[in-house]
């Protein structure tokens, strides 16, 4: 399983001082109790529950593995790993809270993008920005100029929300089977329009995506 970024971090700073951070964005939140209805256990089609190839010899985590999925069925090679590069990815930093950033100062030629940043936030609304990974030597030098310049990308709403549509799609499968009707064939569509899409930024959006209504939990 996939380590997970930390939802929160506490940073002691030199001067003695200490800075809590934590992935809970500042402002209303809503309170409430989640009931365990039914524990899904994997199960596998005679073909891939996305596009009906018979091909579906690839292992399925739901949610994907990087989120703490577990392997629930089997789909096929291209549902598999297209939707990794394509919408997961998104879906990944919606969840853990990453930027995509470039950095730019005086002192080095044009813009750097780092690797992802974990964005976090302290008790007085200020945000904090944790790298996830390597990251090198030369944004050291670009911070120590003083006068930097910051722009950043947030997780695209139309990729991960359909990079939920699949999960949720995936999950009504292994619970009822492979659902057929409108809905279903429509859900399908989207899902193989984004699978299917030439690159990330022309993944084309989802209505039905859209209109999923999404709870980030906090805490256990």
């Amino acid at each position: 399983m996939a380590q997970r970024a930390p939802d929160s971090i506490s940073i002691q700073l030199p001067d003695g001082r200490s800075i809590d951070a934590t992935n809970e964005t500042p402002g209303p939140a809503e309170r409430g109790e989640l009931e365990l209805v039914e524990v899904l256990r994997p199960r596998r089609f005679d073909a891939c529950p996305i596009c009906g190839d018979p091909a579906a010899t690839e292992k399925e985590h739901v949610p994907p593995g990087s989120l703490g999925g577990k392997v629930m069925t089997w789909t096929c090679n291209r549902c598999n790993n297209d939707f990794g590069s394509r919408v997961e990815v998104d879906l990944l930093d919606w969840y853990e809270g990453a930027l995509t950033t470039w950095f730019a100062s005086e002192t080095v030629r044009g813009k750097r993008k780092t690797g992802r940043l974990l964005r976090r936030w302290t008790e007085s609304g200020e945000y904090v920005l944790l790298p996830a990974g390597k990251s090198d030597d030369i944004y050291a030098e670009i911070l120590a100029a003083g006068n930097v310049e910051m722009e950043y990308d947030t997780p695209e709403h139309k990729r991960w929300s359909i990079g939920l549509l699949k999960c949720v799609y995936l999950a009504l499968c292994i619970k009822l089977g492979v659902i057929e009707g409108g809905w279903a064939d429509q859900v399908r569509a989207d899902l193989l329009a984004a699978r299917d899409a030439p690159s990330r930024s022309e993944v084309p959006a989802s209505e039905i995506a859209r209109r999923l209504h999404v709870l980030r939990g906090f805490g256990p």
